[in-house]
């Protein structure tokens, strides 16, 4: 791996020093005699000491097809892992359409299959995904394996700096980023690109390091332990980034010493207590029309207010992507799909009720570097009319909240149970319930991209159980949050000693602290130097009576959960018998208890920031 030479190790790569042989397949888009590469590799195996194959090519004209055992890449990939050696592929750019994933080989039981985040541990629009719940079972050589329709984890994809391809033809292309990236004296040799192309090696490298630890594991160890190490995506389901983020650290500290405490904050590995039911609803085709210049023809449909979901899909060979629109003007494209090779894309979007746009698309840009900078084109692409089957998913009510009913936190209470944001207890959700501490803790693990602590499920503090552990260790570890990248910052809550007060009810001071933390605005809140907090109401800026109350170390986080809208103030008017007009008074009630309500509110206010 790239030792970061030219750059004084700035740049190194995952792995460095790891040997890397190169295999050529092809050239540009089109990539041949892909089974020759894996033949080589398994007859140069002990030549080279070849452990890990990083692979990131697609074929876009295989996607939503189900795992085939004789395909001809299964059937070496198999042999591969039957000889210890490691296959790695990235998932594919036809994201963020349900069922994208480039490649029946990709959703084989013994390679790893990985999808594109950005450094803020989010998703990446691009990422190719898999479907909610699709998989099976097949037999090969009498033993019967389980495959799945989904990646195995999300991994850094975007704007990631890189080795230089000399040779490349796409240099240029990506000339702006490099610039502003990447330091001048480093320009010759690094460049800086985006795709799961760059994911599915970084996490080679990862598996390069836990190879180094031990090099008997095998292909079932490797995948299990990125699997159970990873770190929770909230808001995201396995079929969109596996079991999370990978975590480096964490997955070789897993090989050093043990796996056994990592894996209980892994979403995958829980059952949760309330959940959405959704439906299948109506499903329709329209044609879509890509013109090179002018008005490009729309396409107009309904969606109802019980709609959950828009999903979209369509095989495109033409350069161009079909976009669509809800009537917030909230924009969701599909990939391109390239000529030639074909191409099944697609997108989906959260519904909306009312009129809906569909229209189309050439390509804007190549790595994020603009092909029309002044804007004269609606892309490059080739001209003519695309299908688009469109899939309406109907949210047909919930499971485990119905205490919810008539409550007025109850919209707040689904839209945090749809996104597994929170879990309901075994006996409903109980909204009026206070949020005790050790809740907020899981509640953190599931919302705010909390990495696994090396401590895992390991029992830190007197009054934790065996079964909170993990969520406690992780929200009290400092630089947990996954957007930390220096992995600096003050833990998301606070204990005291060895003591963590896991039945204690949380106040509403704690709850702004833990919030604005996640949010990763701890340097604004601790700058905080005004004499009171300031909240507005109804377009006023008016001065917090209750400051004082609120201990000096979380005043300034007040602040920044006010003004963000996480957390509302207590409003009351006053007029005196002589005043001509009234005042309004704002108190915070800092020591107030925040019910496991208030929590939904405060978590949906958090998700849509």
């Amino acid at each position: 791996g790239g030792n970061g030479a030219k750059s004084g190790g700035l740049h190194a790569g995952v792995a460095p020093g790891a040997d890397i042989i190169g295999y050529g397949s092809g050239a540009g888009l089109f990539i041949l005699d892909t089974i020759g590469g894996f033949d080589y590799a398994l007859t140069h195996q002990f030549d080279y000491n070849i452990r890990v194959i990083s692979n990131s090519f697609g074929n876009t004209g295989d996607v939503g097809t189900e795992f085939n055992p004789d395909d001809p890449t299964n059937v070496v990939t198999k042999a591969l892992a039957d000889n210890g050696i490691i296959t790695v592929f990235s998932a594919g750019n036809s994201g963020p359409g349900e069922s994208t994933i480039t490649g029946n080989f990709k959703k084989a039981p013994w390679v790893i299959t990985v999808a594109a985040g950005n450094k803020q541990g989010e998703l990446a629009d691009f990422s190719s995904r898999g479907v909610d719940g699709k998989g099976g079972q097949a037999v090969v050589d009498g033993e019967v394996f389980t495959w799945e329709d989904r990646p195995t984890v999300t991994a850094p994809g975007v704007d990631v700096i890189s080795a230089r391809a000399s040779l490349s033809s796409l240099g240029g292309l990506s000339a702006a980023d490099d610039a502003e990236m990447i330091e001048p004296q480093h320009l010759p040799f690094y460049t800086v690109s985006s795709g799961t192309s760059m994911a599915a090696p970084h996490v080679s490298g990862i598996v390069a390091l836990m190879l180094e630890a031990n090099p008997n594991l095998q292909w079932e160890d490797v995948k299990r332990i990125l699997q159970e190490t990873a770190t929770p995506m909230a808001g995201m389901d396995e079929w969109e980034v596996g079991a999370g983020y990978v975590n480096a650290y964490a997955a070789v500290t897993a090989v050093l010493d043990g796996e056994e405490v990592f894996g209980d904050t892994v979403k995958k590995n829980r059952e949760f207590n309330a959940f959405a039911n959704v439906a299948e609803g109506d499903s329709f085709t329209l044609p879509t029309t890509y013109l090179p210049v002018g008005e490009s023809p729309v396409e107009e449909f309904e969606v109802t207010s019980d709609v959950s979901m828009v999903v979209a899909s369509a095989s495109i060979e033409t350069a161009t992507a079909f976009v669509l629109e809800d009537p917030a003007g909230n924009r969701y494209g599909s990939g391109i799909g390239l000529p030639v090779l074909g191409s099944s894309v697609g997108t989906a979007a959260p519904g909306m009720p009312g009129t809906w746009k569909l229209y189309s698309r050439g390509i804007g840009s190549i790595s994020g570097v603009s092909v029309d900078p002044l804007g004269v084109t609606n892309g490059v692409g080739i001209p003519g009319t695309n299908d688009v089957n469109i899939r309406l998913l109907v949210t047909s009510g919930y499971t485990g909240i119905d205490d919810a009913v008539g409550h007025p936190a109850k919209p707040f209470i689904e839209y945090v149970v749809a996104n597994e944001l929170m879990d309901a207890k075994e006996s409903g959700f109980a909204p009026d319930a206070p949020l005790t501490r050790v809740e907020l803790a899981d509640t953190l693990a599931l919302s705010a991209n909390l990495r696994q602590t090396n401590d895992g499920n390991t029992v830190n503090y007197t009054d934790v159980s065996a079964e909170n552990a993990a969520a406690v260790n992780s929200a009290t570890a400092t630089g947990a949050v996954l957007g930390d990248l220096e992995m600096n910052t003050q833990p998301v809550m606070q204990a005291d000693g060895d003591f963590f007060g896991s039945n204690m009810q949380v106040s509403k001071e704690e709850m702004a602290y833990s919030m604005v933390q996640a949010l990763g605005l701890e340097d604004a809140a601790q700058s905080f130097d005004s004499q009171k907090v300031i909240a507005i109401v109804l377009g006023e800026a008016v001065e917090v009576e209750d400051t004082d109350a609120i201990a000096p170390e979380y005043r300034g986080y007040v602040q920044q959960a006010l003004a963000a809208g996480l957390m509302q103030v207590e409003v009351k008017v006053e007029q005196g018998p002589f005043d001509l007009q009234p005042t309004l008074k704002a108190f915070f009630n800092p020591q107030n208890g925040v019910s496991r309500g208030e929590a939904a509110f405060i978590l949906t206010q958090y998700a849509e920031l």
